[in-house]
């Protein structure tokens, strides 16, 4: 028995090792991909028959089954979960963004892990059901089989991808309400609604929400907000993608929504200029000499929002990436005294202190683009 446990725990070692060899190349190359990614590649693709090949010795040393039965009928087992999985999250991910923010997304994961957990016991009886066709007690074997095989699987995978996710957003920062942390009481969030129904613009402590301009997008594929200088003055306009179904093809199209913003921006493009809405650089309201962070986003929600101190030489990240939510941020504008307001996955606008590691939900929407009202003063 001491053999066949040791045997047992060599697979374990060696699937793990596996696991984590699918993640190396992302570290090799960030335009490859993260290591989150390359992991579910290899799990899908080999990690699964490896883990069916485990499942099954299992079954055998410990329930009796036969052997080559028990591994094919185990491979086959958990192919059909992770099919199934991914389905559901496809499919969900509309739900779950409408639900969870930075308010409840610790809560909702460990739900959403929990609840997987239980899910693939089910998924996963009839096939044990059908390993132990020979069993007198079939059902309740197979049942506690299936519960056996999935703790040991899930004890072995939570481990290995948290070591490849990104969830500081969760473990380093302080949840809390902007009002109670807002440093600016001139600041201004124009966005464009979830649903794209609409400008809309909100104080950045939450309060004040008002609808500023009514349109419907066909497709709301690609909505952005930018401003643009013209003549002094600034210009808010909307770039999004509409599909067209003759040539089949998606065309860029940009509409002027505000022609003259009233107060101040922090955006020097001429509105001649064809990056506007496309530019990934963070609009920075501080003064030259007041920029002790260097605040930017990367491209894979792993990144995060990033910022180096360039006087103490300290860095942080707050990023959530997990094979449930995966949040990039994007839309970064560095208000004075080092608070970032910025867009969190689809529809969540944020602000964030850089010095207390406090965050706070300001309002559901996209495309956040903030303006200074030059009639008020900084608290």
């Amino acid at each position: 028995m001491e053999k066949d446990v040791n045997k047992l725990k060599v697979r374990f070692a060696s699937l793990f090792f596996l696991a984590v060899l699918f993640a190396y190349p992302s570290f090799a190359c960030a335009n490859a991909g993260t290591a989150l990614l390359w992991l579910g590649v290899g799990h899908l693709l080999l990690g699964n028959t490896l883990i069916g090949v485990i499942e099954g010795k299992i079954l055998v040393r410990y329930f009796g089954t036969k052997t080559m039965r028990s591994i094919l009928i185990m491979i086959l087992a958990n192919y059909f979960s992770m099919i199934i999985g991914v389905i559901g999250i496809i499919f969900s991910q509309g739900i779950v963004d409408n639900f969870v923010s930075i308010n409840n997304v610790f809560c909702m994961l460990v739900f959403i892990l929990l609840f997987s957990y239980v899910l693939t016991i089910f998924i996963e009886w009839p096939f044990c059901f059908w390993i132990m066709k020979e069993k007198t007690d079939r059902d309740r074997l197979s049942f506690k089989a299936s519960i056996v095989l999935q703790t040991i699987s899930y004890g072995i995978f939570i481990p290995i991808y948290l070591s490849v996710s990104g969830v500081s957003l969760i473990t380093k920062t302080k949840v809390d309400k902007p009002a109670f942390f807002l440093k600016s009481n001139n600041a201004w969030v124009y966005y464009v609604s979830s649903d794209c129904d609409g400008l809309y613009r909100i104080r950045a402590d939450g309060s004040s929400k008002e609808k500023v301009k009514e349109f419907m997008l066909k497709d709301e594929l690609g909505a952005t907000l930018y401003i643009c200088n013209k003549g002094g003055k600034g210009k808010l306009s909307i770039n999004w993608f509409e599909y067209n179904k003759k040539s089949e093809l998606y065309y860029d199209y940009s509409r002027v929504l505000l022609d003259d913003i009233n107060g101040m921006t922090a955006a020097n493009e001429p509105c001649s200029s064809d990056i506007g809405p496309y530019s990934r650089e963070p609009i920075d309201f501080r003064a030259e000499n007041e920029r002790d962070w260097y605040v930017y986003a990367g491209s894979w929600a792993i990144e995060g929002l990033r910022a180096d101190n360039i006087h103490t030489g300290k860095s942080l990240r707050i990023a959530l990436e997990t094979p449930f939510l995966m949040w990039p941020v994007t839309k970064v504008t560095v208000l004075p005294n080092d608070q970032v307001i910025c867009q969190l996955g689809d529809n969540q606008i944020i602000l964030f202190d850089l010095n207390t590691f406090q965050i706070g939900l300001i309002t559901f929407g996209k495309s956040p683009v903030v303006i200074l009202e030059n009639s008020l003063n900084e608290k």
